[in-house]
């Protein structure tokens, strides 16, 4: 969502309202695509990504699309004239070289299938599931793309330039719309029959939260952050029924370290948004939305956790929060139409 430079901070974000917006860091706005005076497009749910001067989102109108820094158009994929495909919700990942130049594009769609797209927007490939795919791609230290769909399964393809080669999926027991994050040479994301998984990057399960047997808590639709904290693998995540989680990772276990699930004894709506940590010293704090419109900053204890601030909105906040370090400004997007930005 932001974009930082020595004299400059861009923040770019989609809207509802079928336009993409790039701001100055005071909130006024340098560009709107499509411009003025063009047909909008249709809801843009994705979180824009940013790369040598090129911004990649896409639309529920069935396209990916790529403008410049200056907002001017420079391709969509299908190209004009070619029917659309399923509704685009998730962020493309960007494959790129030692140089930062991308080398293909991979982002899923509504119509179960991810696409691979060469730099000009020409189709590499298509690899269809069973199902819609919501969660943005991770790319793994030897290219292999993993995925999850609204089919239960999480993939792992590896790309062929014409043609991608399945080399395994897992099978949850619900849709997938949690993206997945690696580190560590381990795969962790969501499910929403209740769990959280740890994958082995060839695809052997390491262990699930709850464990087996265990009775689940929400579907997790949260992408974790996951961190080194003391030499610690720690992992951050939300659930829909109102919790932010914090486990660590102890090889072939998780252990909770704490769970967050209400404020001034009031419980908090589900938590689709994916937190954001933030470092102050030996302080450490965590930023994360909910359902219930509100922003929570948590002070993270080690063990325990406690509540620093809120701030509420009027509408649910499922994105992720974006902070620019160098200003201590915290950028918000809220589902009543509201971008805030906020003196952390």
């Amino acid at each position: 969502m932001e974009e930082q430079g020595r004299e400059k901070t861009v923040i770019y974000f989609g809207s509802n309202d079928g336009h993409l917006y790039a701001l100055n860091a005071d909130g006024t706005e340098r560009w709107k695509y499509p411009p003025e005076g063009e047909p909008s497009l249709e809801p843009i749910k994705t979180t824009p990504v940013v790369a040598q001067d090129r911004i990649y989102f896409g639309s529920d109108d069935g396209h990916l699309y790529v403008v410049d820094s200056n907002g001017q158009f420079v391709w969509q994929f299908p190209a004009g004239g070619e029917p659309p495909i399923g509704a685009v919700k998730a962020a493309p990942a960007l494959l790129k070289d030692a140089s930062g130049a991308v080398e293909a594009i991979y982002f899923g769609s509504d119509d179960g299938s991810l696409y691979a797209l060469n730099p000009d927007g020409s189709l590499r490939w298509k690899f269809t599931t069973g199902a819609f795919i919501w969660t943005t791609p991770a790319i793994g230290p030897d290219g292999t793309i993993y995925f999850g769909s609204g089919d239960g399964r999480l993939y792992a393809l590896r790309d062929k330039e014409v043609r991608a080669e399945e080399r395994w999926h897992f099978s949850t027991g619900s849709f997938i719309k949690s993206s997945p994050v690696i580190f560590n040479e381990t795969i962790y994301f969501g499910s929403s029959d209740g769990h959280l998984y740890a994958l082995f990057l060839d695809g052997t399960k390491k262990w699930q939260y709850p464990e087996e047997g265990k009775s689940p808590i929400g579907a997790v639709e949260s992408t974790p952050l996951v961190v080194e904290d003391k030499g610690a693998t720690v992992i951050y995540f939300g659930s829909n029924e109102g919790s932010l989680y914090k486990l660590e990772d102890q090889g072939d276990e998780a252990i909770k370290q704490w769970q967050f699930h209400e404020y001034e004894g009031i419980s908090l709506g589900p938590v689709r948004s994916s937190p954001v940590k933030r470092e102050e010293g030996d302080l450490i704090f965590i930023y994360f939305g909910s359902d219930d419109g509100t922003l929570y900053a948590l002070r993270d204890r080690g063990a325990t956790v406690g509540d620093e601030w809120v701030f509420p909105t009027r509408g649910a906040i499922t994105g992720t929060p974006a902070i620019d370090e160098a200003t201590e400004t915290l950028y918000l997007p809220s589902w009543e139409g509201h971008l805030y930005a906020l003196e952390i």
